[in-house]
């Protein structure tokens, strides 16, 4: 284990140190995920609690030297993983593509998903206070019970997102028309102020 963690860090130390070969590592990395936390049965235990060195990737990918993508089209594949219980609290996942990955339980505490892909994610239990889901796209998304306390919303589309019994009072930049889109209920607890534009204020 000890040795597989280790191997992680220096492949970080390549990509950080080289401009040319930090995509194919981190490529390599989300290849990694995939093949070892991919979400299959709902009834096994989550991935991360068989595999400890995928947090160790995790962790590589949220602070890797974005300086290496600027100018450039590139998106962290992570749909459809199994990442229950995974922290990533203050990672830069900006733009990635976590389309049906599970994050029930997951620390999403300001995190930065800006512009992400998660159409039909889990995050069902998830901590997300001051999360950045400036322009995230939550299409059929699940927030069951997840925290949002100052979670940024501006611009995120929830289309029928699942937001039944989330208290969204202290939730920042939502619209009445984001939440027109969503699933809520008697027990959602609206914002104590809605944006009127989408953009960030």
């Amino acid at each position: 284990m000890a040795l597989r963690i280790g191997a992680v860090h220096t492949l970080e130390r390549v990509a950080h140190d080289s401009p040319d070969a930090h995509w194919p590592v981190m490529e390599f990395f989300c290849d990694f995920l995939h093949e070892r936390a991919t979400w299959e049965d709902p009834a096994a235990p989550p991935a991360l609690e068989a595999h400890a060195e995928l947090q160790a990737v995790l962790d590589v990918l949220g602070r890797r030297a974005r300086m290496h993508e600027f100018g450039k089209d590139l998106r962290l594949d992570l749909n459809r993983l199994d990442l229950r219980g995974a922290n990533l609290v203050g990672a830069h996942l900006e733009r990635c593509a976590l389309n049906g990955a599970h994050l029930e339980g997951a620390a999403l505490g300001a995190c930065h998903l800006e512009y992400a892909a998660c159409q039909q994610a889990c995050f069902d239990g998830a901590w997300m206070t001051r999360a950045s889901l400036l322009g995230t796209n939550l299409r059929q998304a699940s927030l069951r019970g997840t925290r949002v306390a100052r979670t940024i919303f501006n611009g995120a589309n929830l289309e029928d997102a699942e937001l039944t019994g989330v208290d969204l009072r202290e939730a920042r930049g939502l619209t009445a028309a984001q939440l027109a889109r969503a699933r809520t209920d008697a027990r959602t607890q609206m914002p104590e102020i809605f944006d009127t534009e989408p953009g960030a204020r």
